[in-house]
């Protein structure tokens, strides 16, 4: 019984998760949680480092509930930081 428990926490975390990528190397997260909390309430942010200096920061963005973390996909997949 516990362990279906701890399945189904796992499922629902993996879609409360976005992979975010492409953003400047200098956002913090501070940028992120501006830009993402427009849509919705942040459990997490666990930004990935990279080693490289010629690519963009990576992270995961972690949403309370999966609708939230599909409307902020739905909203900023695409946007443009440059033009914000």
């Amino acid at each position: 019984m516990i362990l279906r428990e701890q399945q189904r926490f796992k499922n629902s975390k993996k879609k409360c998760n976005l992979f975010v990528k492409n953003f400047p190397a200098n956002y913090k997260e501070e940028d992120l949680r501006n830009l993402f909390s427009k849509h919705g309430e942040i459990e997490s942010i666990k930004i990935i480092a990279s080693h490289d200096t010629q690519t963009s920061t990576r992270a995961f963005v972690c949403f309370k509930q999966p609708d939230m973390a599909a409307l902020a996909r739905s909203y900023l997949h695409g946007f443009n930081l440059e033009s914000k």
